[in-house]
């Protein structure tokens, strides 16, 4: 038995209020780690006189941290103005 009998069910509305607030950013992410984990083949981009190779999850990957980034910035500088 636990000495303190109110922290279980604590901790448990603490994972669940998690679960809720949260469950829509867990499922982008388990989606785009599958999206990712699907498209392994190597692709080349091409922006005016700049060649990159590179896999195609390494490409995914650096937009979603690029847009994810871009996101968090405009984020704070909206709440900042405020």
């Amino acid at each position: 038995m636990s000495s303190n009998p109110g922290s279980a069910p604590t901790q448990q509305n603490a994972v669940v209020r998690f679960l809720k607030e949260k469950w829509l950013a867990i499922v982008l992410v388990i989606v785009v780690v599958v999206f990712i984990f699907q498209n392994t083949s190597t692709i080349t981009i091409s922006l005016l006189w700049w060649r990159l190779s590179s896999p195609l999850w390494v490409t995914l990957l650096a937009v979603l941290v690029v847009g994810a980034l871009v996101g968090y910035l405009v984020r704070n500088r909206r709440h900042n103005n405020r």
